[in-house]
């Protein structure tokens, strides 16, 4: 199920911490629906966004709109159906996961109806003491909590942090199933990788300002393929002579393909080569990525 309509709205959102920049004149429109990653390095902006759009963080100009309501300190209401899983996790001492679940329950409005669903689904024992358990079984905890009472927008912060791969998979697979039931997700990442496997559309940030926003799907219409190859006993003046562009990085030689007649060629001289290992993968956000970063 999915929605043209908007469930989040970010106009001109500027936050300062004295004279540093946190965010500057950022503007984004999240549909219902959708999954939306908001991708940077450390430091770029991505948490300072989250924390404005959850009324941590009082912006300097700008705003948020949430369910078509402007988040302030009178709209605490809509937390009632966001879950939210912040990049650092700081939980009380002495409690157990169940305590902790039942206590975080009784704050809310709504009754939590998959906290049952969600403490299966990642193998969560409700009785270990939360002291004890490890970064990764934290992790988890967090991410029942964002998801426990059903929400309809989801917030997270670098959700996948400390997890393993088959955990990070069962993290993925659940997001697509709540964008199936018409949820709205809404992450920052480092994570290339987990942004291109399952977002509709990802936002880049760098030095804390907005440089692009891109369907994911449309992404490799935007960068150059580069098609791979290790070659015996190479003489890299037959290409050079015929006017193709090559990088050499240690025995792989990368051609960029900018249209099919540059294939053509590059496919003709390698049949006549003693051509040890070929590949021509699509392009990935981690090359768009890096077109900005540049």
């Amino acid at each position: 199920m999915e929605s043209n309509s908007e469930k989040i709205i970010i106009s001109n959102l500027t936050k300062y911490y004295g004279k540093t920049v946190g965010i500057q004149d950022l503007s984004l429109t999240i549909k219902q629906g959708e999954i939306f990653g908001f991708l940077g390095p450390n430091g770029a902006g991505k948490t300072t966004t989250i924390r404005c759009m959850l009324n941590i963080l009082i912006p300097n100009q700008g705003f948020v709109q949430i369910n078509h309501e402007t988040v302030s300190r009178n709209t605490s209401h809509l937390k009632e159906d966001i879950g939210y899983l912040p990049g650092e996790l700081y939980f009380p001492k002495g409690f157990s996961v169940k305590n902790l679940l039942d206590y975080m329950e009784s704050l809310k409005k709504k009754p939590c109806t998959k906290t049952k669903e969600m403490l299966e689904r990642f193998d969560l024992e409700p009785n270990k003491k939360i002291q004890a358990l490890s970064h990764g079984n934290k992790q988890k905890l967090g991410i029942v909590l964002a998801f426990m009472h059903d929400p309809s927008i989801v917030i997270m912060d670098e959700p996948s942090s400390g997890l393993d791969p088959l955990l990070q998979q069962k993290l993925y697979d659940l997001i697509l199933e709540e964008k199936a039931r018409g949820k709205t997700i809404f992450f920052s990442s480092h994570n290339l990788d987990e942004v291109q496997k399952i977002c509709d559309r990802v936002a880049i940030i760098r030095e804390n300002k907005l440089i692009a926003v891109e369907k994911v799907a449309e992404l490799s219409n935007k960068v150059i393929r580069q098609l791979r190859a290790i070659i015996n006993n190479v003489d890299l003046s037959i290409f050079e002579k015929a006017g193709i562009e090559l990088h050499v990085e240690g025995e792989e030689i990368k051609f960029p393909i900018k249209n099919q007649t540059v294939l053509n060629k590059i496919l003709k001289l390698l049949s006549e080569m003693d051509v040890k290992d070929i590949s021509y993968p699509p392009a990935s956000l981690e090359e768009y990525f890096l077109l900005h970063y540049n």
